[in-house]
Formats: C-alpha cells, sequence, structure tokens
C-alpha cells in the first residue's frame, strides 16, 4: 500500500511537470503558478508556501533569460516544498493512526498478552500510555529518517529528469538571442561599466546569453550541496550543448556585479540607521530617480550631498591607506624597518606591500562606478586624482 502511494506521488509529480511540455515562451501552466507562488486565496487552498522571489544576480540577465530563470530556479524551491508538506501530511496520518489503535486495544497487543508481551514486572512499572509514548517515538524516529530519504531521492529527479530537460530547450532558445555586452542591461555594478581597455573589454565583447544563463542558473542550484553532483551533471551536458568545454575560463562563474556597502547612512529626518549596498539595493538603484535615496523608515529623501561626503572621506582614506602602508618581507614576513631599502636586513628577502596596487586600483573602480551611476562629480575628480 505504501508503494502504491509513492507511485501516485510521482506520476502526479510528472503529470505537474509534464503536462504540455514547454510551448512557446516558457514552461506549462502549471510550473508557472508554482514558480510565482500563491496568493493567499489563490490556488491550491490547502497549500501554505507562498513564493516571493527576487533574485539580484538575475537582474544582470537579458529580460527574456531572467524570465526563465525565475521558471527554473523557483520550480527548484517551490516544488520540494510541496512534497515535504505530502510527506508531512502522511507522517501526521499515520501516527494518528497509531494512537487510535492503541487506544481501541487498551493496552493489549494482537495475541491478547497484556503491554505486548512484557513480563510482569515490566507490566507493573510501565503503563499503557508510556508504552504509546515509546513506540510513537521509535515511529517518529523512522518516519523522520525515511522522510530524509525520500526528499533526496525526489531532489535528485528532479534535478537529472524534470529541470535538466527543461533547461535543455530553453538554452537552445537562449541560443538565437543577441550575443555581445550590448544584449545584457548595464546596472550600477555591472562588469560592463568597467575594464573597457584591454582584457576585460575582450572578455565581454563575445558574452553569450545562453553561456551567461547557463552558469548563473547552475551556480545557484549548487549551493544545496544534497545535489551538487546531479547540477554538475545538468552543467556538462548544458555547456555541451553551447559548444564550450566543462573546465574552460570562460565556462567559469563569476560574479556579473560588484558590490559596495555604505555602513551607517543615517537619515536626518528620523534618525534611522542602516547600511545600503550602492550598486545592489533596489531603494538607491532604481531605473526611475524619483524612486531613489528615500529613506525606509520615514520615507523622507537623503541628503546626498553628506552621502556624497561620506564617500570622499572614505575615498581620502583608502587612499591615505595605501600610501602609509608597510613593506613586508616575502620569505620572513617582518616589517622592514629601513623606508629606502629594497631588501629585507633580516633574511635580503624582497619586500612587498601589504596591500597590492591591483587592490586599490579595483577599489578604485569601483568607488568610479559608484559616482557615475549616482552622478557624484565631486567624487569622481577625488577618485581620478588618487588613481594610479
Amino acid at each position: 500500500h505504501e508503494d502504491t502511494d509513492e507511485e501516485a506521488e510521482e506520476s502526479e509529480g510528472e503529470e505537474v511537470y509534464d503536462e504540455g511540455g514547454m510551448e512557446g515562451e516558457g514552461l506549462d501552466e502549471e510550473d508557472e503558478e508554482g514558480v510565482r507562488g500563491r496568493g493567499e486565496g489563490e490556488g491550491d487552498s490547502d497549500s501554505p508556501n507562498v513564493l516571493d522571489s527576487h533574485w539580484d544576480i538575475a537582474e544582470y540577465l537579458p529580460q527574456g533569460a531572467q524570465e526563465y530563470f525565475l521558471i527554473i530556479v523557483n520550480a527548484f524551491i517551490y516544488r520540494p516544498c510541496q512534497k515535504a508538506d505530502m510527506i508531512k501530511k502522511q507522517r501526521e496520518l499515520l501516527l494518528a493512526n497509531m494512537t487510535n489503535q492503541y487506544s481501541q486495544m487498551g493496552g493489549q497487543d494482537p495475541d491478547g498478552d497484556e503491554f505486548g508481551g512484557f513480563g510482569s514486572s515490566q507490566a507493573a512499572a510501565m503503563s499503557s500510555s508510556q508504552l504509546d509514548n515509546v513506540d510513537a517515538a521509535h515511529a517518529i524516529q523512522e518516519a523522520e529518517e525515511s522522510d530524509e530519504a525520500k526528499m533526496h531521492d525526489y531532489l535528485c529527479k528532479l534535478v537529472n529528469e524534470k529541470l535538466t530537460h527543461h533547461m535543455l530547450k530553453i538554452v537552445a532558445e537562449l541560443q538565437d538571442f543577441e550575443t555581445g555586452k550590448q544584449a545584457f542591461p548595464i546596472r550600477a555594478g555591472s562588469v560592463t561599466l568597467a575594464d573597457k581597455e584591454g582584457e576585460g573589454a575582450a572578455s565581454h565583447t563575445s558574452r553569450s546569453v545562453a553561456l551567461e544563463f547557463i552558469k548563473t542558473v547552475c551556480h545557484v542550484l549548487s549551493l544545496d550541496t544534497s545535489v551538487e553532483d546531479e547540477v554538475q551533471r545538468m552543467r556538462r551536458a548544458l555547456l555541451a550543448q553551447v559548444g564550450h568545454r566543462e573546465f574552460s575560463s570562460i565556462s567559469t562563474f563569476e560574479s556579473p556585479g560588484q558590490s559596495f556597502v555604505l555602513p551607517d547612512l543615517i537619515c536626518n529626518h528620523c534618525n534611522s540607521c542602516r547600511d545600503v549596498d550602492l550598486m545592489r539595493d533596489p531603494a538607491v538603484t532604481s531605473d526611475y530617480p524619483d524612486d531613489n535615496w528615500h529613506c525606509n523608515n520615514c520615507g523622507i529623501r537623503h541628503d546626498l550631498d553628506k552621502v556624497e561626503l561620506k564617500l570622499v572621506e572614505h575615498v581620502q582614506r583608502r587612499s591615505t591607506r595605501y600610501q602609509l602602508q608597510d613593506l613586508r618581507c616575502t620569505k620572513c614576513h617582518k616589517v622592514a624597518k629601513r623606508s629606502m631599502s629594497q631588501r629585507c636586513s633580516s633574511c635580503s628577502g624582497n619586500l612587498e606591500c601589504d596591500d597590492s596596487p591591483e587592490e586599490f586600483n579595483n577599489d578604485m573602480r569601483i568607488m568610479a562606478r559608484v559616482a557615475q551611476f549616482h552622478e557624484f562629480h565631486w567624487l569622481q575628480e577625488i577618485v581620478e586624482n588618487a588613481a594610479m
């Protein structure tokens, strides 16, 4: 009877995924409902799951690829929740049936021996209610172990059969999208705003929408370590479809955007304080300038002159720290005592800066992007003077 229930659940899950297949712009209607979540009073009234999904990493993909990203990733989140609810209800029903059986038996086992075959000494020390608790505890432990195995098998099957099947079709469609950096949206932290010369420009000019979609989706799905091997197999098949090797440098995931957190931004009206990511926070990076820089607590707009002053002070402190840093021996790791010496006085090893020029220049490029996106002209001038 238990095997029959499992087969019925699997067939129901297959019907949800396979009915209608992929037509036109995306997956079938049931998948899209699961992806977008169910609001109160919508869909299945017995399902407590409401999915409200927002992914900053998806904002760096073209609009069509963003929709596919949400469909795949949210299905990976939503479907296991449905399965877990179904397993939980089955376990609760099992425990309820056990409780009813014990209450009807009144402490007698099916063979007629009181207290299930225990001796008279144990029967005197243990009441029927205590026996019920012991059996219930064993049943709960066994049910939880079985539930974990069921969920792992379900996740593996979901990735191997369902998501891989849909991803292959989606990637085939995305291969017809326009390639190049002009096909991707420009955000405050977008890589396309920096590194426009040399190697950076060459690597981003030929960006493929299908390839970036594969790397982004597989990176997100691999965060669940229980299906890491299944995701790697799916990634290998998808990369082969677009003609790239699994371990090539172009197939390696890199963050599509930078981040810079401005700490302790204080509202002048209500004195509320919070940290703001100037490259990712929707409260300051909206496409509509009038919607940016409003306090989350009172709604009053922040004083941008004070914000720019904080950023200028940050650049000046960063530049000062770089100029006044110590030289350290690469061999014995001691700090150099002589400022003009080229080698360590203790072991004659080479001396290097604690803060490399590459790290400093990268920080200045990030600040230049912040100044350019938010139109902080004073900050941009300070960064240009500080940059090497």
